[in-house]
């Protein structure tokens, strides 16, 4: 910021802002034109809607003159948040809420799940100076431990965003498959001959126990054949079925 007065004789310029000096650097540029440059560095957000003054005063016989400049800033956001409500079940839906303060012109709120951009379903609305976003999506087990990112950035300075992620935790009930094992060729197998078969169980939270029957006389009647935590098991002669106990 510059000043200029063409008085005589020379006046004394200087800048103030709230009753504190913050520059008497003058020099005569030419005869009867003086010139005070003020210069901020680095200029911090409590200077914005604020005023310097720049005062020039040349013989105590007069009043000084003085002219005001109002400074407005473009602020970067401050904080981007995202509400995330924890578990929830497969096939529900997730509302996820990103709040951002601190910017001015409001924030703009962008979300990206698995590095893709998602529209919201409430974009950029303004309440004083927090601006929101929701997001709303249908769950599946396969976006469990998915990372959901919001960026908020000031529409006029946008390659400076700040970002926040959170993480979608899904849970959903066992699925099971059985088969035998890899290394076995079914049409070889022969009475006497050992077998084992792979249980596997997909499951959040996951399975506590996996436990094996063998059937005995009918397929409604069933023998505890083993309880393991492991997936697999060794067995002779049988013909499991796998069962699984969840984990509450």
């Amino acid at each position: 910021m510059m000043f200029m007065d063409l008085r005589s004789p020379s006046p004394n310029v200087t800048w103030w802002r709230n009753n504190e000096q913050l520059s008497d650097s003058w020099y005569l540029r030419t005869p009867g034109q003086v010139v005070n440059e003020l210069k901020v560095e680095k200029l911090a957000r409590d200077w914005h809607n604020t005023s310097v003054t720049c005062v020039a005063a040349n013989t105590h016989l007069a009043n000084p003159v003085s002219i005001d400049v109002n400074v407005q800033m473009f602020l970067l956001p401050t904080s981007v948040v995202i509400s995330n409500p924890g578990a929830v079940r497969e096939g529900q839906q997730v509302r996820l809420v990103c709040t951002s303060t601190g910017s001015r012109p409001s924030a703009s709120l962008s979300w990206t799940v698995r590095g893709v951009t998602r529209p919201a379903q409430k974009e950029n609305l303004v309440y004083g100076d927090v601006t929101s976003s929701t997001l709303v999506t249908n769950l599946t087990r396969k976006d469990h431990n998915t990372r959901v990112t919001c960026r908020a950035a000031n529409p006029a300075v946008p390659d400076a965003p700040i970002a926040n992620t959170t993480t979608l935790i899904v849970h959903y009930p066992p699925t099971v498959a059985a088969s035998l094992g890899r290394s076995l060729r079914p049409e070889l197998l022969k009475e006497g001959d050992d077998v084992y078969f792979t249980c596997t169980v997909e499951a959040n939270p996951p399975a506590s126990t996996i436990t094996w029957y063998h059937e005995v006389g009918t397929p409604d009647l069933h023998y505890l054949l083993r309880n393991t935590r492991d997936t697999t098991s060794h067995t002779q002669y049988f013909k499991p079925t796998c069962c699984f106990s969840p984990n509450h």
